[in-house]
């Protein structure tokens, strides 16, 4: 497989990014960069819905990049026009994908923070995305992480690795 970069954009905690690193290297063999860049997303905002626009960020970035797969990370709500929200969305096959923390924090749903919590839903929903970059669809096993997720509640249910269904079509197992 080819190197995974791991992109802190307009992300608040930047410093879950070892970590994250460090859980998804347990599933893939090859190398993972971080990085961060700062750039505007202003141009991606939607000032009637309060939202960022995930299809035209990824437009935007998507560099057809052959050699290496990309996840941005970032802190802000992001839609895409079919959807109220996204937790994170990824080209089935592509090379780049966008992760949001906005929605998986359990103080977005009136609860108390709880980093550990927060960390566990980042490294699913990015493993998740990476499985979309690597061409897996929706997996019907709710507990694969390649399972659709439409609520924190359905993140949390999930498992945080692929089921062996998945495994076998990415010959990682």
């Amino acid at each position: 497989m080819t190197d995974l970069i791991l992109v802190c954009l307009d992300f608040r905690e930047c410093n879950l990014l070892p970590s994250i690193k460090s859980s998804i290297s347990e599933l893939l063999s090859s190398k993972i960069i971080l990085r961060k860049d700062k750039i505007e997303l202003e141009k991606y905002f939607n000032p009637e819905r309060g939202q960022y626009n995930a299809g035209e960020i990824l437009s935007e970035f998507d560099i057809n990049n052959t050699t290496n797969l990309t996840i941005l990370i970032t802190s802000v709500d992001l839609y895409i026009p079919i959807f109220t929200y996204v937790f994170g969305l990824a080209k089935l096959n592509g090379s780049i994908a966008i992760v949001s923390s906005y929605r998986l924090r359990p103080e977005f749903y009136g609860l108390p923070p709880d980093d550990h919590l927060l960390k566990r839903r980042l490294i699913k929903e990015v493993i998740h995305e990476l499985g979309h970059l690597l061409n897996l669809r929706h997996c019907s096993d709710f507990r694969c992480v390649m399972t659709s997720s439409n609520t924190a509640d359905d993140l949390d249910i999930k498992g945080m690795q692929f089921c062996d269904s998945c495994l076998n079509r990415l010959n990682l197992g």
